[in-house]
């Protein structure tokens, strides 16, 4: 396969393909002009391998943006698509999609979570859990006075075990 035209086929200029997906031209508001690209017919280069090649187009919406996440917290890591495109992201071990999109007017990101049933079922369940057995955070007075007086008792005990007993003379 060559690079080059043959000799004497007409000059078909490429277009350009954007490796950023859905990102458009930068910098420019309108497409250039380009005579040449009406009059003849794009030639598109023939895969290798016989797949068909995959058309990229700068208006397309229509791809997922993403990658697989392990906790809600490296979800949270991932910066937001600039566009506004929403960004999904599965969490296979425990069963939640989360999804960010950034909001362009007030430039903060929307998250979303997505629970399979089980995943359902088992936040549902650990928070009835939280919420049925409160834990004490305080201990009653009486407890208190309790353990006071018992550590009292202990340390006139552990006193009378320290008492100096009485010091020999030199030379006895």
């Amino acid at each position: 396969m060559s690079y080059y035209p043959a000799p004497g086929a007409p000059y078909v200029p490429q277009q350009p393909v954007n490796p950023y997906g859905g990102m458009g031209t930068v910098g420019l508001a309108t497409p250039l002009p380009n005579t040449q690209m009406q009059q003849a017919q794009p030639q598109r280069p023939q895969p290798m391998n016989g797949q068909q090649p995959v058309q990229q187009s700068a208006q397309d919406g229509g791809w997922l943006l993403g990658r697989p996440v392990s906790s809600r917290e490296e979800f949270l890591a991932i910066p937001s698509d600039l566009y506004g495109r929403p960004t999904y992201c599965p969490d296979l071990r425990s069963g939640v999609i989360y999804c960010k999109r950034l909001n362009p007017d007030t430039c903060e990101s929307y998250v979303q979570e997505f629970y399979s049933p089980e995943a359902w079922r088992q936040m549902q369940s650990q928070q009835a859990q939280q919420t049925a057995a409160p834990t004490q955070q305080y201990v009653p007075i009486e407890q208190y006075n309790a353990l006071v007086h018992r550590l009292d008792e202990l340390e006139k005990w552990q006193k009378s075990f320290s008492k100096p007993a009485a010091t020999a003379k030199k030379g006895e």
